[in-house]
């Protein structure tokens, strides 16, 4: 009923499900699937207006410094990683990200799709990308081999854990209900 939808009020009821009782979200699912609802997924947000593309701020950060506090916390390493310049103006969330962590968020086609900030902990949560959406986007660390484990993880610091642990293949899925969409992709 697209004349009656309402996108917060659906959102809340999605949040008050807490599974308690036997009747969970996966039992909606299942209950919506049989009765012929079928998943449509956005491939692209329309962005905000004055909002820059992912490749646009993407092209005006600087490569990430070993040294950059998130780095150091979660023990990880720049590679393939950059940083918000100093003087840069960009916010998101009332939130200034200059010298925030930004990792990028690479479609299945291999194209910038989204991007991920990180601030130094305790100065802010991590952001994403005004109207760039992380569905079906991954940041993979080393590189992924037929026949060899590759770890799908949440986010950054993880994959970094995994990585350094085993020496094989993490991708970063930008949160777990992202998992199973880069695992289909990978699969294929």
């Amino acid at each position: 009923a697209p004349d009656r939808y309402n996108a917060t009020a659906c959102r809340d009821t999605w949040k008050s499900i807490n599974g308690r009782g036997g009747i969970g979200a996966g039992t909606l699912f299942h209950l919506a699937s049989a009765h012929g609802w079928q998943e449509r997924r956005a491939t692209e947000r329309p962005r905000p207006p004055d909002t820059p593309s992912a490749a646009a701020v993407w092209g005006r950060c600087l490569p990430a410094p070993e040294g950059h506090p998130y780095i150091k916390a979660k023990g990880g390493t720049p590679a393939g990683l950059r940083v918000v310049p100093a003087a840069d103006p960009l916010t998101i969330a009332s939130q200034r990200l200059a010298g925030a962590l930004v990792v990028p968020a690479y479609g299945t086609a291999g194209n910038l799709q989204s991007l991920q900030f990180i601030p130094a902990p305790g100065q802010g949560k991590k952001l994403n990308l005004a109207g760039a959406t992380l569905s079906g986007a991954a940041f993979t660390l080393g590189t992924i081999q037929p026949g060899r484990p590759c770890y799908l993880v949440e986010g950054i610091g993880q994959a970094w854990a995994c990585h350094q642990a085993t020496g094989e293949a993490a991708v970063c899925c930008f949160g777990w209900g992202n998992i199973k969409t880069i695992a289909a992709a990978l699969k294929a």
